[in-house]
């Protein structure tokens, strides 16, 4: 069975790679194709070797999804996508545009167990945890759609990260890694809802990135209520 190359990170994509007779700079060029260029055909790789190329076809695949809805503000150019996975559940993602940077808000669930009361995710129900593979192809394809250049990440989209939080960790770790796509932990922040045990485990693995919570009320009463 093909395995999503997203769902590796780099170390472990060497090692798979290694096991292929392939050196460690070949999964450098194969994330570059996918992180810099948004090539995703291993065929399209010119820089591969034919048999490389069938090597990786026969073995891996790159997990993108497929856009089923694209809704662009008039406003402000705010792009919501909807997305549907290769099981048929759909998740949703967000681009929002500053004057001096473009921020992607990515979904960690399909659908979400916390059940907020004012939140409409919450309320559609729980499916299952989407891989780190399926996070990481959020920001690429969103980039591919509408040619831009993400340069922040918040973990804000649909579900509650720390209740996925070995993927949402390692996701994080590949959007970050300088041959992927390089971008600052200081300029990734997760949001949650409130998980003290998850709050204190992430501040010792992931120490740069920038924790939010979800309050909604000034008191634990009414947070408890909603």
């Amino acid at each position: 069975m093909k395995k999503n190359i997203l769902d590796f990170s780099y170390e472990e994509l060497v090692e798979e790679f290694s096991k292929l007779g392939l050196e460690r700079f070949r999964v450098d060029q194969v994330w570059d194709w996918i992180f810099k260029k948004k090539v995703f055909d291993f065929n399209e790789m010119t820089n591969l070797s034919k048999e490389h190329r069938t090597l990786l076809s026969e073995r891996f695949y790159v997990g993108i999804p497929e856009l089923l809805d694209m809704q662009v503000s008039k406003i402000d150019k705010t792009t919501k996508f909807l997305w549907q996975l290769e099981d048929g559940n759909t998740i949703e993602s967000v681009l929002l545009f500053h004057p001096d940077r473009v921020t992607a808000c990515i979904s960690s669930q399909v659908g979400c167990p916390v059940k907020c009361a004012f939140c409409a995710t919450g309320q559609s129900g729980y499916v299952r945890n989407l891989s780190a593979g399926e996070i990481v192809a959020q920001v690429i394809a969103m980039e591919k759609e509408r040619r831009v250049n993400i340069g922040n990440i918040v973990y804000m989209g649909m579900g509650e990260p720390f209740l996925n939080y070995n993927e949402v960790v390692k996701s994080v770790r590949i959007l970050n890694h300088k041959k992927g796509k390089n971008i600052s932990m200081r300029r990734i922040s997760i949001s949650t809802v409130g998980i003290p045990e998850k709050i204190v485990q992430l501040a010792n693995d992931l120490p740069e990135v920038k924790l939010a919570i979800s309050l909604h009320a000034p008191t634990n009463y009414k947070r408890d209520m909603i």
